[in-house]
């Protein structure tokens, strides 16, 4: 009955969707433009300045946050197609261009009137990816945070303390219409971004993540994977340029081994703003990765490979492998 009563409370139906009481730092909802000097980080190094989203008139922002009027949910947005509802202190990250393709579970951890802090979902089991047996905040964090009134802090972890993303952003405008941001990103966002217990991609079969019985997912075949690579091959760019990896061509290639580009697409993104306009130059690192695959049946595999990178003498890389990614 308690729970009934919350959910009524939470809920209110107004014009056919729900009308949701969604507490949110107000002073953090605008759009937000990178801080010029503060390099864009994310797990695949620094970020080129256009693969960041775009808002109206195709204008090129760093993020934007806002509450739609019409059902009180809060939405944000970083990078092209990807973006975050909450509702109440429920969090659902949805990416996708036209079509929901990945969503992940996240919550609200604590409010203050300059600070958002987001955590995975509590009672939900992590990624393979995460610390092992994580819970919660332990499994990712995102944290969103007032430096001042007109600079933004946006962090994120997976898991803490690996930072897979680290932005600075200066207020450039008032929060966006919710059909500029996030209507022009996918076609019916409140029926594609619900709030699920479901993380990767957006196929049958995946496990609720508080059933502990059931934990794999349903693998998706060979030509759908790779149909999914090539739809999002501008943000999952870690992949050769020609997307030929389960090709029969690929399958025979010798033991030379197989080059890969990482990291290409923002590569070529940042080299061209760099002569265009050197204010946007991010200096997105030049890395290149050759393996030689393994041969016959193995989980885990020994792989043979070379790293090589054009970076500066007091600069490093790290490089790790991401389950069968």
């Amino acid at each position: 009955m308690a729970r009934a009563v919350a959910f009524a409370f939470l809920c209110l139906a107004v014009g056919g969707l729900a009308k949701s009481v969604t507490p949110f730092a107000e002073k953090i909802l605008g759009t937000w433009l990178p801080q010029k000097g503060y390099p864009l980080k994310s797990i695949l190094g620094p970020v080129a300045y256009n693969f960041l989203a775009s808002g109206p008139g195709s204008m090129n922002v760093g993020l934007t946050a806002l509450r739609d009027n019409k059902t009180g949910d809060v939405w944000f947005t970083l990078l092209d197609g990807q973006m975050w509802r909450v509702v109440g202190k429920q969090v659902q990250y949805c990416f996708g261009e036209g079509v929901l393709a990945e969503q992940s579970p996240f919550e609200v951890d604590n409010i203050t009137d300059t600070s958002v802090n987001i955590c995975w979902r509590s009672g939900d089991r992590g990624m393979p990816t995460h610390t092992k047996g994580c819970q919660g905040c332990d499994c990712a964090r995102i944290f969103l945070n007032l430096t001042d009134d007109n600079t933004l802090h946006f962090q994120f972890w997976m898991s803490p303390p690996l930072v897979h993303a680290d932005l600075m952003f200066v207020r450039s405008a008032p929060q966006p219409a919710f059909k500029d941001a996030i209507s022009s990103t996918m076609v019916m966002p409140y029926l594609q971004c619900q709030i699920k217990d479901h993380y990767g991609l957006n196929i049958p079969g995946e496990p609720d993540l508080r059933n502990k019985t059931n934990t794999k997912p349903e693998r998706i075949s060979r030509s759908g994977c790779l149909a999914h690579q090539r739809i999002y091959a501008m943000k999952n760019d870690d992949i050769m340029a020609s997307l030929g990896e389960f090709s029969q061509e690929a399958q025979e290639r010798d033991s030379a081994g197989q080059c890969h580009q990482l990291n290409g697409v923002q590569l070529a993104s940042d080299s061209s703003a760099c002569k265009r306009d050197p204010s946007k130059c991010n200096n997105v690192s030049d890395v290149k990765m050759q393996y030689i695959p393994p041969t016959g049946k193995c989980d885990p595999c020994d792989v043979s490979y070379s790293i090589s990178a054009k970076i500066e003498q007091d600069e490093y890389i790290a490089f790790g492998f991401k389950g069968q990614s």
